[in-house]
């Protein structure tokens, strides 16, 4: 903690992108049903109604989570539920390129057999990898 501002640690992170996993695994189902279905039934080939979908469900994750993160609730909805957001190093709220920029830093802390995430259980601030590469923190809200 640090002027009064609670870091949130690996454990309440994973459990959050667990929710979010969830709300975006059910959007995915709905994608792949209805536009890969309405493809396949006006004659699209399978593979290529597999790919639309696939892409289709890539831009609503980065369109999820540069959106909710660069919000003025500054959180998905799976961060909200467990009470943390994300912030700038000097506590302000995220650019849509920020945000944005953080989604793709996710693959950095991913590549190294998910090092980049454990760190947030190491370091004294609980930073991820790439946390650290977009200067953001994330923290437990305040007390009502």
């Amino acid at each position: 903690m640090t002027g009064g501002i609670r870091f949130a640690g690996f454990w309440i992170r994973a459990a959050a992108a667990l929710v979010d996993g969830f709300v975006l695994g059910l959007v995915s189902a709905f994608i792949g049903i209805v536009v890969v279905s309405a493809m396949l039934w006006i004659g699209i080939w399978e593979g290529t109604a597999q790919g639309v979908g696939q892409v289709l469900s890539t831009v609503v994750a980065i369109a999820y989570y540069t959106g909710f993160h660069s919000s003025e609730r500054q959180a998905t909805p799976g961060k909200r539920v467990l009470g943390i957001h994300v912030m700038t190093r000097d506590g302000g709220r995220l650019s849509p390129a920020r945000a944005l920029g953080r989604y793709f830093a996710l693959i950095l802390s991913a590549i190294p057999f998910g090092l980049g995430y454990l760190m947030a259980g190491w370091t004294r601030d609980k930073t991820a990898l790439h946390d650290l590469v977009c200067s953001t923190r994330v923290v437990y809200d305040a007390p009502a």
